[in-house]
């Protein structure tokens, strides 16, 4: 924001200030209307802020749900693998177990 006077001669009433989206002067110091259009600004900012938190927690639901549904999905298919090929589930947590017995006693 910059302060600017209209004349060399001007006084303080006749300075204003401008920024990019706004100018004021000292008469709308004077009169109120500085407030109300900082009111307004500061209105229309949180309402801005709202609208993106709102965006925001839809999009987290979203995603929550997504993951929750995917999640299900995968412990589904596990269950059911496990149900049909139960010996072969057996085996591959054996083998398992066999090379991570393998890699710690290696290390000691």
């Amino acid at each position: 924001m910059t302060l600017r006077h209209v004349a060399p001669n001007a006084g303080v009433e006749d300075a204003y200030l401008e920024s990019d989206n706004m100018s004021v002067s000292a008469e709308d110091v004077k009169e109120g209307r500085l407030n109300d259009e900082l009111g307004s600004q500061l209105e229309s900012i949180s309402a801005r802020v709202e609208a993106n938190v709102e965006k925001g927690r839809n999009a987290w639901h979203d995603f929550r749900a997504d993951a929750e549904e995917r999640c299900r999905e995968m412990a589904s298919a596990t269950g059911e693998f496990v149900r049909e090929r139960p010996w072969q589930v057996v085996g591959m947590a054996a083998g398992i177990g066999l090379i991570l017995g393998l890699l710690c006693s290696r290390r000691h």
